[in-house]
């Protein structure tokens, strides 16, 4: 062969090669690649831009949507997160924290039924999860169950004594129901369960200022 048709076949070789590289499309898993890589450096918008472009590709990609909706939770956009929590929880029908997430953005959306809706099927898929217990209990708090609430509370701390979630829970609904006594054991009690927890310390905190206890909301 001569040197002529030997750099011809290899230009050639070169082009189909190249041709081939260009061709072929990004995967809806090389966009989630990407988002990933932008993730771990707080890139968040170059982030939301591979998922979405992920979710061009395959729009049924429940995993995907949830970590835009992880995304937009980030960058303080609760309706974006709503929506793709939701979608996710019903592409991901098995997925307790799926349901659970949509949950609780369904509750910050006052849809305190679809919360309820949401709760019961993270229940159903895992009976002793306790953020499950207590997005059903803050969803029936917002339909007026208190009742309901109460005990659904109850059962999560029993499920899980060392969580204060649970106990602030609980002592709202004491301290809305007038029981003020009961409320504050419960509020002390979140803080004994968790003396490094500001939500559980916030809570009781708010608890005393409710209570014109100034010097106790101070300390």
């Amino acid at each position: 062969m001569t040197s002529g048709k030997a750099a011809g076949l290899f230009t050639a070789f070169v082009l189909v090669a190249a041709g081939g590289a260009a061709c072929r499309k990004s995967s809806a898993d090389d966009h989630l690649k990407k988002a990933n890589a932008y993730y771990e450096q707080s890139k968040l918008p170059e982030a939301i831009i591979e998922l979405r472009a992920a979710l061009q590709i395959d729009p049924r990609r429940g995993d995907v949507r949830m970590k835009l909706g992880d995304a937009y939770v980030l960058t303080n956009d609760p309706a974006g997160a709503l929506r793709e929590y939701t979608r996710s929880a019903d592409l991901q029908p098995t997925s307790a924290e799926a349901q659970i997430k949509a949950g609780a953005y369904l509750l910050l959306a006052r849809s305190f039924e679809d919360a309820q809706t949401r709760a019961n099927r993270a229940l159903e898929i895992d009976p002793k999860n306790t953020d499950a217990q207590i997005l059903l209990g803050n969803a029936q708090a917002g339909l007026k169950n208190f009742d309901g609430a109460v005990s659904t509370y109850e059962e999560a701390i029993a499920l899980d004594p060392a969580k204060y979630q649970g106990y602030v829970s609980l002592g709202t609904i004491q301290y809305v129901q007038g029981k003020r006594d009961e409320a504050e054991k419960t509020f002390n009690k979140a803080v004994e369960t968790a003396p490094k927890s500001v939500p559980a310390r916030l809570a009781l905190a708010n608890f005393y200022w409710a209570g014109k206890r100034t010097q106790d909301t101070e300390r």
